[in-house]
């Protein structure tokens, strides 16, 4: 009697410990479920990045009209570059006429398909962000070049660049705030462009063909 009283025991013993681990494991697999729920759709950081493509579509799109009526709104984007002002036929004008339309266009794009949560909305962002550093990287340069000349008023334009006291200090000036404005723009591009590509939200919710 007592060794079948120890196997009923052992057998017993066994089976609690089957269980237990059972349940260890639902319990560890249904919150790992929850988890992987909780990290799909339009939450968090994705649905203010939406927000970001759109606000920027609209913006560039302002920018855009806002150079043809040959006001300084054109220039509202890379104001913390360098200011300057843009009228209808200047260099950072024509350089707003190219560029506007197509990132206006690729953000508004980008904004819809991160909604729809489509595979493609990683890439529109990417391609945006790349033209949108582009942009702001040549509009920065050209507006340096207005600034640097501008400041040589009252000379011949080739001579003051070359030999003029005024260059130098237009150099000493502007130059800081367009190295500067670039890498800022460049960090703050790529740490976005970065997000979209190791977010795993972005990776769970944004898998529709």
């Amino acid at each position: 009697m007592d060794k079948t009283e120890d196997k009923i025991e052992k057998v017993e013993e066994k089976m609690n410990l089957e269980r237990e681990a059972s349940e260890s494991r639902s319990g560890a697999d249904a919150r790992y479920v929850v988890h992987e729920q909780s990290l799909r759709g339009l939450h968090g950081a994705l649905v203010f990045f939406m927000i970001c493509f759109a606000l920027m579509g609209m913006s560039y799109i302002i920018a855009f009209f806002g150079a043809m009526a040959g006001n300084n709104t054109a220039n509202t984007i890379n104001d913390y570059y360098v200011h300057s002002a843009a009228s209808g036929t200047s260099a950072t004008a024509v350089v707003t006429y190219i560029f506007t339309p197509i990132l206006a266009i690729a953000a508004i794009a980008t904004t819809v398909l991160i909604a729809m949560e489509k595979r493609m909305a990683k890439l529109a962002a990417w391609i945006t962000l790349g033209v949108s550093f582009i942009y702001t990287t040549i509009t920065a340069i050209v507006a340096y070049i207005e600034v640097k000349d501008a400041a040589c008023t009252g000379v011949s334009s080739y001579y003051a660049m070359t030999h003029s006291s005024c260059s130098s200090t237009a150099d000493a000036t502007a130059l800081p705030i367009l190295i500067g404005g670039i890498l800022v723009s460049l960090v703050g591009h790529g740490l976005i462009a970065l997000y979209f590509h190791l977010s795993k939200r972005v990776k769970q919710t944004l898998v529709k063909k």
